[in-house]
């Protein structure tokens, strides 16, 4: 697979994963602080920990893609 295909498919995980991190820090705020929904708070706490997660990997491998994908292109 080429670097600019890699490139491609980040883009599309950065677009689906920022609007959802929003969603999920949204209605995160809107569930009251009681300990009946202690469970649901934490289970909206892991999935924006996984998702920050993500982005911080894309983030981190974006650059070294860019470096293989100009190095890829030369002859």
């Amino acid at each position: 697979m080429t670097p600019k295909i890699l490139m491609i498919i980040m883009a599309g995980l950065c677009l689906v994963a920022i609007p959802y991190l929003f969603i999920t820090f949204k209605q995160m705020w809107a569930i009251p602080n009681t300990e009946e929904y202690e469970a649901e708070r934490k289970r909206k706490a892991r999935i924006i920990i996984v998702i920050l997660g993500i982005l911080g990997t894309l983030a981190f491998l974006m650059p070294l893609l860019l470096k293989m994908n100009s190095d890829y292109q030369q002859p």
